[in-house]
């Protein structure tokens, strides 16, 4: 065979690959700007409005800590309405159940305890801690990082 012949064979071949690569990219690019549109409608409202303001009421008051049920309710609702990643990223999908989950017993189990200023600190602490992971994880998964 004449080196011609491999030449038109190498660029048929490359030909194809580089088909191949590029609607495989396209796909994936498709894909992200779903995936980002579905963050969109799931979490923005919850991430800049709803727990901002659910955070708000919780105060502590003669021992104990109240105004819990609002935050409660919107992270219940986070994990529900994160339903949809079951099914499309399950890793994303228990880690931020589990770290939500996490978070909204904490509030309940506190509300029936009474607590010094030393431990309302500490709770405060712990729990913004734990906010600011949930923000993270639901960040990372948006701008196309892998989660832990």
């Amino acid at each position: 065979m004449k080196i011609e012949s491999w030449l038109s064979i190498i660029a048929v071949i490359v030909s194809v690959v580089s088909l191949f690569w590029q609607n495989y990219k396209e796909n994936k690019h498709h894909k992200a700007n779903l995936e980002s549109e579905y963050f969109k409608e799931i979490y923005l409202d919850y991430l800049v409005n709803e727990i901002p303001k659910a955070r708000k009421p919780i105060v502590f008051s003669n021992g104990k800590i109240i105004g819990t049920d609002q935050m409660i309710e919107v992270l219940n609702n986070i994990r529900q309405d994160s339903l949809f990643f079951k099914f499309e990223d399950n890793k994303y999908y228990d880690q931020i159940y589990s770290k939500l989950q996490s978070l909204e017993n904490k509030y309940v189990e506190s509300s029936d305890v009474n607590m010094t200023n030393d431990e309302f600190s500490k709770f405060h602490s712990e729990t913004d801690s734990s906010m600011t992971e949930i923000y993270r994880i639901i960040t990372n998964k948006y701008i196309g990082n892998d989660t832990k």
